[in-house]
């Protein structure tokens, strides 16, 4: 499971790498407006396997998406999980998670009902 916290203070929640290349438009990652993590807290840093395309065309400028890959870092940040449940962070519909609850059953699963 990969949650993507958006700046906005909402999350998304995918299966795998590819959904969240989908659902997480690069150039937003490469500028830092998503942080990753994995259901345990501990945090998913992008690291660009092919880099966004800038291009010029006179006043005009069109960015295509790169495509990134998740390594873990060293980092935990489990207050954000605690702020799912607390209602401080909104649950976007995504493709593996549809509401709130479902999201805070699955954390509480892979928590072992500990720690959050």
């Amino acid at each position: 499971m990969i949650l993507a916290f958006a700046d906005d203070f909402t999350v998304t929640v995918f299966s795998n790498i590819a959904e969240a290349n989908t659902g997480c438009e690069g150039i937003d990652v490469e500028d830092g407006l998503y942080t990753f993590l994995d259901e345990e807290g501990t945090v998913l840093l992008p690291v660009f396997t092919e880099p966004n395309i800038r291009r010029k065309w006179g006043p005009l400028t069109s960015i295509e998406s790169g495509i990134f890959t998740l390594v873990v870092g060293d980092e935990r940040r489990p207050e954000l999980l605690r702020a799912i449940i607390e209602g401080d962070i909104s649950v976007d519909c995504g493709p593996r998670i549809r509401e709130r609850d479902e999201l805070i059953r699955k954390l509480r699963l892979a928590a072992g009902l500990t720690g959050l």
